[in-house]
């Protein structure tokens, strides 16, 4: 298939007019999840946004994505800054860590043994409250409880089984569970709320939210209305084929994977940056609603 080529407007404006939206309705502060290359958005552009509109902090999945975000931070101005890298070590040296100020997020307790190691080093920890991804347990942290004592730990965290339903009993045992485990490490941030949770009211409001693409939109996806209900989210994204417009995209969205094509469009399926790990074409970004700028993606017949 020949792939033709399409027209990406980012409007970089509108992602921070977004998060600052978010980050008022949650009442807390909201990091910004910004793993593989900011969903194909530019991370190199958007982290430094984020950072001018509040983010506190930032979650990537490596440590090379976090070395880029750091220098993206550092030109402009907006270094240091939290950034924890939610593989962990992922196979490099603790010093690569220490001597960069980038946190792994520790989720074994070989990574906990090998952390206690570099003395200063800042760590952070996910814990495993039920939902069968990698993390410490229970069982873990007290069979490790002499050696995280030796550790600096900044923060904690973990990830919710049922992202739309708050309500969920497997939800309310992860909250009580992660509640529990927390309290070993009472100097540490916490996060646990994420995607729509940021909208489930005052009692997911635990520490720091995070807001990745999970989040399709500001306007959470949930199985019954939410406490807070979002004003409608704003578009940032307008895609482009032969100069007409074929659909506008929400931030921080999921598109691709057979999605169709509109505005009588002769292509159908549209694979977007999600879908398309190395769109074609240069990328540049948008300040303001009248900017002109694109970032290439494939469109197949």
């Amino acid at each position: 298939m020949k792939p033709l080529r399409a027209t990406l407007e980012i409007n970089l404006a509108v992602i921070a007019e977004n998060y600052r939206h978010l980050r008022e309705v949650y009442g807390g502060p909201v990091y910004a999840v910004l793993k593989r290359d900011a969903y194909q958005l530019g991370l190199r552009r958007i982290a430094p946004l984020l950072a001018q509109a509040g983010a506190p902090g930032f979650f990537v999945e490596t440590l090379a994505e976090a070395r880029l975000l750091k220098t993206a931070l550092q030109r402009a101005g907006n270094w240091p800054c939290e950034v924890y890298v939610l593989t962990g070590f992922g196979g490099h040296p603790p010093r690569a860590f220490a001597q960069s100020g980038l946190i792994p997020m520790l989720s074994t307790r070989q990574e906990v043994r090998l952390a206690a190691g570099w003395p200063g080093l800042e760590v952070g920890l996910i814990l495993e409250t039920g939902l069968g991804r990698p993390g410490l347990t229970p069982a873990d942290i007290e069979a490790s409880a002499s050696v995280l004592a030796q550790l600096r730990i900044r923060h904690v965290m973990s990830h919710l089984a049922d992202m739309n339903q708050p309500e969920a009993p497997r939800n309310q045992a992860q909250r009580a569970a992660f509640l529990r485990m927390a309290t070993a490490f009472p100097k540490a941030g916490t996060s646990l709320a994420s995607s729509a949770f940021a909208f489930a009211g005052p009692a997911w409001r635990i520490g720091a939210a995070r807001r990745g693409q999970a989040a399709r939109s500001l306007a959470p996806a949930m199985s019954k209305t939410p406490p807070i209900r979002p004003a409608p989210p704003q578009e940032c994204w307008r895609l482009f084929w032969r100069s007409r417009p074929i659909r506008q995209v929400r931030f921080w969205a999921t598109a691709g994977f057979g999605w169709p094509a509109t505005a009588g469009s002769r292509a159908s399926p549209l694979a977007m940056p999600m879908a398309c790990p190395r769109p074609s074409g240069k990328t540049r970004h948008s300040c303001g609603s009248r900017g002109r700028t694109a970032r290439y993606c494939r469109i197949f017949r």
